[in-house]
């Protein structure tokens, strides 16, 4: 009969299963066999336990490979079994080793998605079973209680996590899907060494310089793809993008945003009035407004990236080459001179990203910093009238406002 009324169970455990691939003769040997190890969680569609595979192969190797651990899923609803199937063949060819989305062990196609197989009592359970790579790593649910008190993650971390998660989003949306119904518990963090709890600063600033120097601190792998939707329909990229946006701001704020009831994504205040607003620098400020709050918002994933890596190369600049960033575009406002507009827009995030490391304990000291950020810090405490500006590339307009905020402070240098 069909699994409509299994349940996890102690009686499992320890069970070995032998998946058919439908193969004669001496192909039947190499069918994989698994141990069926420990219950990982049931739903409504069915349940998921870790396995090590014991005997044959699987797409993943097999039992005399040093990766043996698989995520097996058990459930009654074909339709759910074959979509997740179909998902993570395609999505699997399209990411490359980028390991965004487990691989999937077996099978290697629809047809032996039903198996029959003998289960505790003796008698002769059917069911639709997808193998896939176990993804190491932690939910980033739970990820986040090691960063007490406000369980939140620090800037840099945060925009790791973020980078990772819009480069799977460009590639989900290529493949022509999407998968808004995301939470925390199915974001996937494999940590590669430590990055530290901005409370321990020494710790924290080691961690930090690391990252700086392009070692990444992690892994992301998204799992469950059993519902996605069409990428042809642009309100589903637009949720996907909106609801990374509930998932960034509960990393970078420790809290979720709230909505108005019976109003389309409406927030039920400004995200200005968090009390760690203003912890974030203005750049990742930008991004959740315009993921959230902002009437111009991301209308694709590729942009979403884009303004993430800008921020990213913020952090990761050195001190002394931010300063000459800063310098020249400088100089050229003040003396009239032509100045690109990303120059401008670079030079202000510079600025910005310098005072938050500056903060947290980072040496950035270098001849006339303070002075140069100062004079930029005129433009940044007056960045809201700089702002729709900026949202509508009027960099005439930016350039004018700069311009007429140096021209009236005595204190910025010559």
């Amino acid at each position: 009969h069909l699994m409509t009324t299994m349940q996890p169970s102690d009686k499992f455990l320890r069970r070995t299963i032998t998946l058919d691939r439908n193969d004669t003769g001496d192909d039947k040997k190499n069918s994989p066999g698994y141990e069926l190890q420990i219950s990982l969680g049931s739903g409504a569609t069915g349940f998921v336990f870790l396995a090590e595979i014991t005997k044959g192969e699987d797409a993943c190797g097999g039992a005399k490979d040093e990766s043996k651990q698989r995520a097996i899923k058990f459930t009654f609803q074909e339709d759910y079994a074959k979509k997740e199937r179909d998902n993570l063949d395609n999505l699997n060819r399209k990411q490359g080793n980028k390991g965004y989305f487990p691989k999937l062990c077996f099978p290697e196609s629809d047809k032996n998605l039903k198996q029959s197989f003998y289960m505790g009592s003796g008698d002769l359970w059917d069911a639709y079973v997808l193998v896939l790579e176990f993804v190491e790593g932690e939910g980033i649910h739970d990820f986040i209680l090691d960063y007490p008190p406000a369980l939140c993650l620090p800037e840099p971390l945060a925009l790791s996590i973020a980078r990772q998660y819009a480069d799977m989003l460009t590639i989900l949306h290529e493949a022509g899907l999407t998968a808004w119904d995301r939470k925390l518990s199915d974001l996937r963090w494999k940590k590669n060494g430590s990055f530290g709890n901005p409370a321990f600063r020494d710790s924290y600033l080691k961690d930090l310089e690391r990252w700086q120097q392009k070692q990444d601190p992690g892994r992301l792998t998204i799992i469950d793809w059993n519902v996605t939707g069409d990428a042809s329909d642009k309100e589903n990229v637009m949720n996907d993008l909106t609801r990374f946006g509930l998932l960034w701001h509960r990393i970078l704020l420790g809290v979720e945003p709230r909505f108005k009831t019976g109003e389309n994504w409406k927030l039920q205040e400004p995200l200005e009035v968090h009390e760690a607003w203003r912890s974030l620098s203005v750049g990742v400020q930008h991004i959740l407004k315009k993921l959230l709050q902002s009437n111009e918002k991301y209308a694709t994933a590729v942009e979403l990236r884009e303004d993430i890596g800008k921020i990213t190369d913020y952090w990761q600049t050195a001190p002394d080459d931010a300063r000459e960033v800063i310098e020249n575009v400088y100089k050229k406002i003040i003396n009239d001179e032509n100045v690109d507009n990303s120059e401008i827009e670079q030079a202000l995030g510079q600025t910005d990203i310098l005072r938050l490391r500056r903060d947290i304990g980072e040496d950035i000291s270098c001849p006339d910093l303070d002075k140069w950020l100062r004079a930029f810090d005129f433009a940044l405490s007056d960045y809201n009238k700089l702002r729709p500006f900026i949202f509508k590339g009027d960099w005439g307009e930016v350039r004018r406002v700069i311009a007429d905020i140096f021209s009236t402070k005595e204190d910025i240098p010559e």
